[in-house]
Order: C-alpha cells, then structure tokens, then sequence
C-alpha cells in the first residue's frame, strides 16, 4: 500500500502550538527535568479525552525535552491500546537554534507506522548530529515516499531528533505534511546489553490539506512569540500590533522565562497598547505560570476588547509592587478592590518588582474565578524622582477592570 493510500480516511489534524496555546489553560503542560514521564503521559491522555483536540507540552533544555518526548511515547501506547494514535509536531518559539520547545499533541484514526524492512533504514541520531543535515535526509526520504524512521538514545541525542523534524517540516513546507509518532524500540549493544532507544515514526503525504476540513487545518505558527532577556521591547511591540492585525483579533501568545525577559515581555505590551489605542483598540493581557509552582516562566496571552481599561484618578491609591513583596498579599489586595468596584492600579519598578506583579495578578484571577474577570493592560507612568541624569522614572503601572461573571 503506497503512503498516499493511508491517507484516505479522514482525520483530526496534529494543529501546532498556535491552535493549541488558544484553548484553555488545561490544554497546556510544563514539563520539566525532574517530571514523572509516566505521571505526564497520563495528563496527556486525561486532557485529550477531556477538550478532543490538541494539547501543548512546553519543555525547556534537553533533559526536559526528553522527559516530554518519553511522555508522549507512553501515552501513544496507551492510547493505541483503545484504537487511537497519537500525533505530535514540535517548534522552536525561536528562530534560532534554542532549548525551549512546543509540543503538539493530537489525535488520529490510523496508525502511523514506518514500513521499514530492518534497522539499516533506520536514521540514527547522535549528540554531534548536525540537525539540519538530519533534517535534509528526512526531507529526501519522505519526498521519495520513503519510510522514515529516526532513532535517538539519550537526552541530547532526542533534543537533536526534534530539532531535525522540526526543520524537516520547513524544508517540506508547501510539498508534503509531515506525521510524527514517538514510540519506545529495544535494541541489543554490541556486547549483547538491551538497549531502550526513542524511535519517532513518519509519515508523509501531499494529499493530507484535502484530508482535513479547513477549519482543522493546521495554520502557521504565527501566533506566538518568545521574549528573551536580549529582545528589544520595540520590536517585539510592533511584532505583536503586525501579527494581531493580521489575525484580525485572534489570540496571540507571549513566551517568557526569568524576570529579564519577563520585563522586556510586559514592556512590549505596554508600547503595543499605546500604539493600538492610538487606533481606537485596546489591548488586555493575561498571565499564567505553566507549573503550579512559583515559577519564572510565564506565558502571557493578548486578545484586543472594545472596552476601554482605563487607570485610576488618584495615582496615590496605587498598589506599589517591591521585589520583597508577597505575591499572593498583593493578589488579596487587587482582588479585594475588584469586589468593592474599585479602579484597580499595580504599579511596579524594575524587573524583579515587575515579576512580583505578574505572579499577583496570576494569584488574584484565581481568587476571583467564580467571581469576576479581569481586564489587565499594562503602561508606563512617570514620576517626578529624578532618575539622577536629569528625567523622571518610569514606572510600569498595570490597569485593572473587574467584569462580572
């Protein structure tokens, strides 16, 4: 049976992160280093069941990346035991080559299985591996309509694997669609040990557009962005007004991690709002951690209202935000005025301060789930200190609108 025949049943695309950072938060998953695979790969299985579409795992250096891969693995096995296959397609949010990756994770109604007559079809990856060189075999391979199997041991060897295939999808980008699988294969060394290698299984085909509806299609990865420490806010501002003109509207998503970057990510909101209110739109952010823990990564997602959020009248009714400040105080404060209809100002200065501030307004939306929502858009504000070289200081302040239920 050729590869195209495979395609002939109709099935529920891998989407990317872009679709999957639009759903609710429970359709996300941090992975780290010390993560239970296991324990993951039944979140994994729990939350497909529960929203039927595409899930995100979010990893973060090799290690971290092989835990998620492994999850993924399990929770395939498990899911095929029932009928189902599990799909996954990664991207760098990233240009460049970075060690924080998105994980796609979806369903299918076949089943995706290399057709390999023994391991010498088997592409083998290593820790040196040039992924780009990897990527280009794949590529050829699956424009043959060959079987392609990539097989990696050890974490850094697999962060080379999905660093391949997520290039391998670019090279083939407009020719074929790429279908990724990850499974668990046993091998023997030369001295007769066993071996437990990760082998991703692939499939390609140009007719899979037609398989999916439109409205399933996976789309670019558009919609998302990463902050680094080194990243300039104006660029990054006028990245998110292009790519939420774009969108007409649609979600988009900041990535983040330690309090730099997560600086420079609330800096560029801040200078898009100012730019998209100019035009009569305004621009709201929300924040969520994606591990239950106090973390410094954080993934702010923007959406534009036709409601204005406007500050507060009296400045000296503002929450001050120092890097000693308790964040959950600060929460209990900002979700007490939300109560009573107060206009609710944060306002913070420096990085650390500005971290503070974004991990209470992560604790005061849960405090006030069954209760309210909030509207939070941040701006800069000056004061009259002087910043010793003769101008004020800026300050980043955060406006808050409560909204019933």
């Amino acid at each position: 049976m050729c590869i195209r025949d495979r395609y002939q049943r109709r099935v529920r695309g891998p989407g990317d992160c872009t679709m999957a950072l639009r759903q609710p938060p429970d359709s996300q998953l941090k992975v780290a280093s010390t993560s239970d695979a296991k324990r993951v790969a039944s979140a994994i299985c729990g939350r497909l069941h529960e929203i039927e579409g595409t899930i995100t795992v979010l990893a973060s250096g090799a290690a971290s990346v092989n835990q998620a891969v492994k999850a993924v693995a399990i929770a395939r096995r498990h899911l095929r035991e029932s009928g189902t296959e599990l799909l996954m397609s990664a991207t760098f949010p990233v240009a460049s080559r970075s060690g924080s990756v998105v994980l796609a994770v979806s369903t299918c109604e076949f089943v995706v299985e290399s057709q390999a007559e023994n391991d010498s079809m088997n592409l083998v990856v290593k820790p040196a591996s040039d992924p780009p060189r990897v990527a280009g075999a794949i590529a050829n391979r699956t424009r043959l309509g060959e079987p392609v199997r990539l097989v990696a041991r050890g974490k850094d060897s697999v962060m080379v694997a999905v660093e391949s295939l997520a290039a391998a999808v670019n090279y083939l980008k407009g020719e074929l669609a790429m279908l990724v699988a990850p499974r668990f294969i046993e091998t023997e060394s030369a001295d007769g040990e066993s071996l437990t290698m990760m082998c991703f299984d692939i499939l390609g085909s140009g007719d899979f557009d037609k398989a999916i509806p439109e409205h399933e299609q996976p789309v670019e990865p558009q919609s998302e962005l990463k902050v680094a420490s080194t990243s300039d806010a104006r660029k990054v501002a006028k990245a998110i007004c292009g790519r939420m003109d774009d969108s007409q509207g649609a979600a988009l998503t900041l990535l983040a991690s330690g309090a730099t970057s997560v600086n420079q990510a609330v800096k560029a909101i801040a200078i898009a709002r100012k730019n998209m209110r100019d035009c009569g739109t305004e621009l709201v952010m929300a924040a969520t951690f994606p591990v239950a823990s106090r973390s410094s990564s954080v993934v702010f997602t923007l959406s534009t209202t036709d409601i204005a959020v406007e500050a507060a009248n009296d400045e000296s009714t503002s929450l001050v935000v120092k890097p000693s400040s308790m964040p959950a105080k600060v929460a209990g404060a900002v979700a007490g005025r939300s109560r009573q209809g107060d206009v609710v100002q944060l306002v913070a200065k420096g990085k650390e301060s500005v971290l503070i501030a974004v991990e209470a307004l992560v604790a005061a939306v849960t405090f006030l789930e069954n209760d309210l929502r909030l509207l939070v858009a941040p701006r800069f504000i000056q004061t009259e200190e002087d910043n010793g070289t003769g101008g004020k200081v800026t300050l980043m302040c955060f406006d808050i609108l409560a909204q019933s239920l």
